[in-house]
């Protein structure tokens, strides 16, 4: 596994996941597509500024923010100007059950904020997905629109991870089965 690299979560994110999630046989995921914008100037930092799609899982009150779930937007230019750009990112293995997604921006921090909430994401735009899957078929998804503030996805907010390594399909041996290797072509 690469190295982790600092980043900085966007304190503002717009933006949007297309309902039509696209299945990935050679990692056994389901890959979600959207569009994000940086809505406000980055903060002075030397890391870079991105933003994350976090996942809900069948019975999992917590959501998820995978290092392959992380983009960057380019480096700001001056003076800053928004930049909308596209993704795909491997949301969750491809199991029948029921899965919520989200775009995520950094949540707001008030200035007594405790040190264990300070890096914390919040959904943005968010889709509910129902998987199924006949036998010796693959799986088919039907995502359909989710209010950002729906207690399915707006429990708590999610921890952002500390680093990112680039990567954008999940870790693994390289033998598939959900475990990646590195062969997913709407990942980017």
């Amino acid at each position: 596994m690469p190295t982790p690299k600092p980043w900085a979560m966007a304190r503002c994110v717009d933006g949007a996941l297309s309902p039509g999630l696209v299945y990935e046989p050679d990692i056994e995921y389901l890959v979600v597509t959207g569009t994000a914008t940086q809505c406000e100037a980055p903060t002075a930092t030397t890391a870079p500024t991105g933003y994350a799609v976090a996942w809900w899982g069948s019975g999992n009150s917590s959501g998820t923010i995978a290092d392959w779930g992380i983009r960057m937007f380019p480096a700001a230019s001056q003076p800053w100007q928004p930049v909308t750009v596209g993704f795909g990112v491997a949301a969750f293995r491809a199991l029948p059950g029921h899965y919520a997604t989200c775009l995520m921006e950094a949540a707001p921090r008030p200035a007594d904020t405790p040190i264990w909430e300070a890096y914390r994401a919040v959904p943005v735009n968010c889709l509910s997905i129902e998987v199924t899957q006949a036998e010796g078929e693959d799986p088919v998804a039907t995502a359909t629109p989710l209010a950002a503030d729906s207690p399915e996805v707006a429990r708590r907010p999610l921890r952002k991870p500390d680093g990112y390594t680039g990567e954008v399909v999940p870790w693994g041996d390289g033998q598939g089965g959900g475990e990646g290797n590195g062969n997913c072509g709407t990942c980017f």
